[in-house]
């Protein structure tokens, strides 16, 4: 009876472990942003433009600074359609953009440097770093990255789906 005992014991303490382990987690990962690429119809320019948006699902604003250095293989991202807001990050440099609490920030997404060149299945990223305002426990500033291959990419500005053959 008492190695039924150690046994109901050792799952009870093992289910109990999990479980604080579980509550940390999502603690800590219950207000980090998510994002997801969306595209809007012909945006005044013609063409599809492809937007990165950032959703902020907690209750504090968000700084989410946005930094170009026209590195082959991420794309260049842009608050605004407008020629000056583009032109603005072709240009190295960093700019930081509040995102108020339970709010999206749009980026319009921009082809990075020699695109054309570029294998089909080359993988592409979108990356900013964010912080909270005020910071609770640390101070720095967190990263957040999608990955997009090329055909993907083109994919979405086409408005078509592919199915991938299954094999």
């Amino acid at each position: 009876m008492e190695q039924v005992w150690a046994i109901v014991q050792g799952v009870g303490a093992i289910v109990g472990l999990l479980t604080g382990l579980f509550v940390l987690g999502e603690q800590f990962t219950r207000n980090r942003p998510t994002t997801a690429f969306s595209v809007s119809r012909y945006m005044g320019t013609g063409h599809p433009t492809v937007h990165w948006t950032i959703e902020n699902r907690s209750d504090r604003p968000l700084l989410v600074e946005i930094t170009d250095d026209s590195r082959s293989g991420y794309f260049s991202l842009a608050t605004g359609s407008s020629s000056e807001e583009i032109f603005e990050y072709i240009d190295p440099g960093v700019t930081t953009v509040t995102v108020d609490a339970r709010q999206k920030l749009a980026l319009i997404v921009l082809e990075p440097p020699r695109f054309d060149d570029m294998d089909d299945h080359a993988v592409i990223y979108a990356e900013v770093r964010w912080r909270f305002v005020p910071p609770v426990l640390y101070r720095g500033s967190f990263r957040l990255r999608q990955v997009l291959e090329k055909r993907d990419y083109l994919a979405i500005v086409a408005g078509k789906s592919k199915a991938r053959k299954l094999a």
